[in-house]
């Protein structure tokens, strides 16, 4: 079984004009919404979503004093983690706001994305089927392997996020994190979920073993 991600971004720009006595500017309004979505792709090509849920919900708001799409990239770097993402943003409400006559008159656009992360599992006739990881293994990761403050602050989590949940690590408190065996970190009850499914890393797959833990 193999696990492969992609991000797709839809958008649906709508623009406004602004009365002349608020000045010339331009202003941006973006929703952000992220998904997660798993499926089984099979060896004929045939599909089946296991799960789909949103992940979160984010509003943006900024004025725009260049509209060059590398000077808005910038202005999303701290609102929005995904690199693909940011660069896909930031051509759209380029392209936009020069289409309306940025620096000319003044407007604002409204912008919805949607971020969906696709979890693909290949499955060949040959492999069998996925196992759950043990309620004892569990027992003894939540009791061994839980990320506290200090350790959180020596591997630097401040400004990482969840890969299951997409959500921060900043404001997790002790007993919130877990540190796999392969070195990767995530929610507990993200990784607890996803473990009493698959005896498996989420990202790199490797199996957890009693000696391992």
């Amino acid at each position: 079984m193999d696990i492969e991600e992609r991000i797709e971004v839809d958008y649906s720009p709508a623009d406004l004009i602004l009365p002349p006595a608020l000045g010339l500017r331009t202003r941006v309004f973006l929703t952000l919404e992220c998904a997660i979505e798993e499926l089984i792709r099979f060896s004929n090509g045939e599909e089946t979503i296991l799960e789909k849920w949103n992940a979160s919900r984010e509003f943006f708001a900024f004025d725009l004093l260049c509209n060059h799409a590398d000077h808005i990239y910038d202005l999303l770097c701290d609102r929005i983690r995904n690199h693909p993402a940011r660069q896909y943003l930031a051509g759209m409400i380029s392209e936009t706001s020069t289409r309306m006559g940025f620096g000319t008159r003044s407007f604002c656009i409204n912008l919805h994305a949607k971020l969906t992360q696709e979890r693909i599992f290949f499955v060949t006739p040959s492999e069998s089927p996925e196992r759950a990881a043990p309620e004892y293994l569990l027992q003894r990761l939540s009791e061994e392997r839980a990320v506290d403050e200090k350790r959180f602050k020596e591997m630097g989590l401040e400004s990482e996020t969840c890969s299951i949940c997409l959500q921060d690590f900043l404001g997790s408190s002790d007993m919130d994190l877990t540190q796999m065996p392969c070195s990767h970190v995530f929610h507990s009850d993200c990784v607890f979920e996803w473990l009493r499914k698959r005896n498996s890393c989420p990202l790199c797959r490797r199996e957890i073993s009693d000696v391992g833990v």
